[in-house]
């Protein structure tokens, strides 16, 4: 018998205050990018990418930036002053080509950002079930299709691109329709699916898109949340990083999904 389940966020959140979750750091970043850039900016595979290490590492946390040049989405959210991160790594990941990490059909590049992440993996000794995908649209669509292809424990998406139909509405999505995957029909494909946490909005595309996805995902048994906003733009709104930690966490803590 197939069943879902999904959790609404107005019963999910006061369970944080119920939960014995790491304790929540705030900290305020006072170096520029550059400064960053210089000491933990890292090329592996013949691609740049941004790396805070942890010294005693429990889980990745995999962030994708969106279709924005030269940009590591969410790096000062993450960032601490006294550059000791305990037991979460980071890292960040950018598609410069705004390609939605495919690369070309002449020079693909999918197979490159997973063995990118499954280094650091390696580097960390973590296993794919200590890895949380996390992005927003460009990135909400790779963090989705990579969390995906390594089965990682979580995924964490904003206002993903899903299908080819809705997807094609953004004009930088046109040049891609050689190497596109629809992720509803990935989902459908897929054994094993990670735990997910999908948020969109009122602006067409995101909505048909986000709904398509989640009915994909009731087909499935599978344990997913949703949050539905109503925003009538495509960009403009997202979770703060304590609600990001918090539902990361909270994921971490689910022993199995369904």
């Amino acid at each position: 018998m197939r069943y879902f389940t999904i959790v609404l966020l107005f019963v999910l959140i006061p369970l944080f205050a119920f939960m014995e979750l790491p304790k929540i750091i705030e900290y305020k970043c006072l170096h520029s990018i550059d400064y960053v850039k210089e000491k933990y900016e890292v090329t592996i595979h013949g691609i740049d990418c941004l790396f805070y290490p942890a010294r005693n590492p429990k889980r990745l946390w995999v962030l994708f930036n969106g279709a924005t040049v030269n940009r590591y989405t969410m790096w000062s959210w993450f960032w601490r002053e006294d550059e000791a991160w305990e037991d979460t790594a980071f890292l960040f990941l950018k598609d410069d080509q705004i390609r939605w990490y495919f690369g070309t059909q002449d020079k693909p590049l999918t197979q490159t950002y997973c063995d990118i992440i499954r280094q650091v993996m390696q580097q960390c000794n973590l296993s794919n079930n200590q890895v949380f995908t996390i992005g927003h649209s460009m990135g909400g669509y790779a963090a989705i299709y990579f969390g995906l292809q390594l089965q990682v424990k979580g995924i964490f998406a904003l206002r993903p691109q899903i299908d080819w139909q809705n997807a094609v509405q953004f004009f930088s999505v046109k040049k891609l329709r050689d190497v596109w995957v629809d992720l509803d029909q990935l989902i459908k494909q897929s054994v094993h699916l990670p735990l997910f946490f999908l948020q969109f909005g009122e602006f067409g595309p995101d909505k048909d898109a986000g709904l398509q996805f989640v009915d994909a995902l009731l087909k499935k048994n599978t344990l997913f949340f949703v949050q539905k906003m109503d925003n009538l733009l495509h960009t403009g709104y997202r979770p703060d990083k304590k609600f990001i930690e918090q539902m990361l966490y909270f994921m971490e803590q689910i022993t199995t999904n369904c």
